[in-house]
């Protein structure tokens, strides 16, 4: 891959100041939940951040009655879905303000000619409320904003990968022919499953939360979410593209030259193994119960990012993640999110 076919680019925290800004504008009605069903929790705006960052609003509500113990309609749950984008678009439209770096770094992008898209788990109306704020709306015309909230029926969010591998159908591109910049660790898992090489954003970390939190973040989306580069600022993105660039053309040629076994080559940690194989390897059902919008089989507890029953950075024994239950090499009948199994690599004469 010599040039990146197409820019794929996350927007809450990641292009706009606005994960903290939709997060007071729903703190009050998820405070209104829990009292109106009986529970004493409250959470503060922080509190909130800490427990759902990177999931949608109805993803929190399913996961406040996991946690608190009580049960709403599918019709109570979407009454408070769509007061909460009401909230949300109209404080996003007013205070919300482009990440340092974003909007010239977008005008670099279009100078060199690469298309570029946005793909959020956030409601659309949400995300359009926020890139015309900051004003960079005219980089991304209406059918290239995708959300997985919106444009995905039924809906999902992210860590489900649904909705990158939607965008680059859409767009006509291979998930590996494209990059993506992610700041969370839902978002950069869904790129990771996705087959997406992946620039890591750790910037807003050092200016909402400080240092320490950045560093922790670097290390996450390095370490568990295999991002290829981490950026601390919009103006390293030239530079981190490049590295991309340069690695997946270098690897391309390696592969080729050397008849290097791409599975014998996982214990390196080579990327190349997981943009090959990742896309296909990890499937997702959506979970189609009036009211649902999140992939069958999502632990949405707060705070986790994982399907249920799987370790998602297991690379134990050469292979992708995989759901502790399920055969090697056979899908579990009547399952309808089984992973697909990874060939082992075949053992050398004479060795046990």
């Amino acid at each position: 891959m010599p040039r990146v076919k197409y820019v794929l680019l996350d927007c809450d925290n990641t292009l706009a100041l606005s994960e903290r800004l939709a997060f007071e504008a729903c703190t009050d009605l998820t405070n209104e939940v829990l009292e109106k069903w009986g529970k004493s929790d409250r959470y503060t705006v922080d509190q909130l951040l800490e427990d759902f960052v990177g999931h949608n609003f109805r993803g929190m509500l399913v996961g406040l009655q996991k946690k608190h113990g009580f049960t709403m309609t599918p019709e109570e749950v979407d009454a408070y879905v769509d007061r909460e984008l009401g909230a949300v678009t109209a404080k996003l439209s007013e205070k919300c303000t482009p990440c340092p770096g974003a909007p010239e770094q977008l005008e670099w992008l279009k100078q060199q000619g690469y298309p570029m898209s946005v793909v959020s788990t956030s409601a659309k109306p949400r995300v359009v409320a926020s890139i015309k704020k900051i004003g960079v709306d005219h980089y991304f015309p209406d059918e290239h904003v995708y959300s997985a909230a919106t444009s995905l029926n039924p809906p999902s969010s992210k860590p489900d990968p649904a909705i990158y591998n939607y965008a680059c159908q859409q767009l006509g591109v291979k998930n590996s022919e494209c990059v993506t910049v992610e700041d969370s660790k839902s978002g950069a898992t869904a790129a990771m499953r996705a087959g997406i090489p992946l620039i890591g954003y750790v910037g807003v970390y050092g200016i909402e939360e400080g240092q320490e939190k950045m560093e922790q973040m670097a290390k996450i989306l390095k370490e568990q979410c295999k991002a290829d580069v981490i950026m601390y600022d919009w103006k390293e993105f030239p530079e981190c593209l490049k590295k991309i660039e340069a690695f997946s053309s270098g690897q391309k040629e390696a592969f080729t030259s050397t008849g290097s076994d791409p599975v014998a080559n996982l214990n390196a940690g080579t990327p190349e193994f997981i943009k090959n194989h990742r896309s296909d390897s990890t499937r997702y059902s959506i979970d189609d119960r009036p009211g649902s919008h999140r992939p069958s089989g999502i632990d949405d507890r707060p705070g986790s990012h994982r399907p249920s029953g799987i370790d998602p950075y297991d690379n134990k024994k050469n292979e992708l993640p995989r759901a502790k239950d399920e055969p090697k090499g056979l899908p579990v009948p009547g399952r309808r999110n089984a992973v697909a199994h990874i060939p082992q690599p075949v053992k050398e004469p004479g060795k046990k």
